[in-house]
């Protein structure tokens, strides 16, 4: 028996020829290595005149938003090259040198239809310590970042001043030690803290009726990020014009919205001018 084009060799234990194709390795295993051999080698090619100025015009052809992104894949590619393949040293720029400055991305807000309704929502909730809940929504919708809320302490906290009720606040997106001056407190948050204050949970050692957290939790803590988004959450899902955006919605987000207090600019002990 013979079989035509194809190698044949003795087979181990047999005194006739059997046949024993040898087959080549499949392509998809051989690809990854020619890859990668073809493109060192059209990099190491001087003729080329590869320049970071050609990943510059690539990368001005793209969508703003995924430059950054492209031209990282193409760096991390150079210097797989570089490391692992003993490719030669490129030295490519820094990628924002090379994608450009990266647009802002649009931030998300709310509507002052949607903080209105916030407001009312915070005004009617039931939920547990509402005296609270109303407060926080309050601080969060007069512009206070999340962290500046948590981080408000009651010794910053002077209601007593002849001018009206004033405190010293965190500092936007800085440590909690880092205070701001001495503000007013807008009228209808004084309204709140009016409120909120006889019936405040502090419990020593963590906060006592003049010191620690403003906003507490039942056993005297001050609320983590966490708790302080859930609790806006709570607040807002019961109103009807919220309760579809009230699972995702976010402090940081409110903070940016358009307050409905802006209309409300007198603070308490002051004339309105």
């Amino acid at each position: 028996m013979s079989t035509t084009g194809t190698p044949t060799g003795p087979r181990p234990g047999l005194g006739r020829r059997h046949p024993l194709p040898l087959r080549p390795l499949p392509r998809r295993d051989r690809r990854p290595a020619r890859l990668e051999a073809g493109l060192v080698r059209l990099r190491q090619r001087s003729r080329l005149h590869f320049e970071p100025l050609h990943i510059q015009d690539w990368a001005a052809r793209l969508a703003a938003a995924s430059r950054g992104r492209a031209v990282s894949a193409v760096r991390s590619f150079y210097a797989h090259c570089e490391d692992d393949l003993g490719a030669a040293r490129w030295n490519l720029p820094p990628l924002r040198a090379l994608a450009g400055p990266t647009p802002p991305a649009a931030r998300e807000t709310l509507s002052r239809f949607q903080t209105d309704a916030l407001r009312t929502a915070a005004d009617r909730y039931r939920g547990p310590h509402p005296e609270r809940a109303r407060l926080a929504a309050y601080m969060t919708l007069a512009g206070l970042r999340p962290g500046q809320s948590i981080a408000a302490v009651m010794q910053y906290l002077q209601r007593d001043n002849q001018a009206g009720p004033t405190w010293r606040l965190p500092v936007k997106n800085n440590s909690s030690s880092a205070v701001g001056p001495l503000t007013p407190i807008p009228r209808p948050l004084v309204w709140a803290l009016d409120e909120y204050l006889p019936v405040r949970t502090h419990k020593a050692p963590h906060s006592t009726e003049t010191e620690g957290p403003l906003l507490v939790s039942r056993t005297g803590r001050g609320l983590d990020h966490v708790t302080f988004t859930r609790l806006l959450r709570e607040v807002a899902a019961p109103h009807p014009d919220l309760e579809e955006i009230a699972p995702g919605l976010h402090p940081d987000v409110v903070a940016h919205s358009p307050s409905p207090f802006a209309d409300e600019s007198e603070t308490a002990g002051g004339n309105g001018t």
